[in-house]
């Protein structure tokens, strides 16, 4: 009978850690794909060494990062499934694409980026506020 429990349990502790390996992997790789889809799309305007090419006129940036909104929309839509924390995730995705802004419920707004001053107050550089948005987004593909 001993013999049966412990047969039970080794096999039980295999296939726990078999689908452990199995999960991180595909966590490992849904990160990764998403990480890439996000730096490789924003090649131009993000990187971690701070070289970027912003475009000349200040909204420009919002006909840019518009065009851009299908193809990240799809990756988060994708990646929100599985990361760790959708709801944390979710909400840096809102602030990256301006769901906060002045025109708040739009599906994206992107003013935050252009420099402009609506209430008086002093605000960050512009690509200084879209590298922390991004910044944000990515950390939750670390791994």
């Amino acid at each position: 009978m001993e013999a049966i429990f412990v047969g039970i349990t080794i096999a039980a502790f295999g296939a726990y850690f078999a689908y452990r390996a199995v999960q991180k992997k595909r966590y490992t790789d849904a990160a990764d794909k998403f990480r890439s889809i996000v730096t490789g799309t924003l090649k131009d305007l993000y990187s971690i060494s701070g070289d970027i090419k912003w475009p000349d006129s200040n909204f420009d940036i919002t006909v840019v990062l518009a065009s851009y909104y299908p193809t990240l929309s799809a990756a988060v839509t994708d990646y929100a499934d599985i990361t760790k924390n959708r709801k944390a995730f979710l909400e840096d995705w809102d602030i990256y694409r301006g769901k906060y802004g002045i025109w708040k419920g739009k599906d994206q707004d992107y003013m935050q980026y252009t420099g402009a001053d609506f209430d008086g107050l002093p605000i960050e550089p512009r690509e200084k506020i879209f590298h922390k948005n991004v910044t944000n987004l990515l950390k939750h593909s670390k791994t």
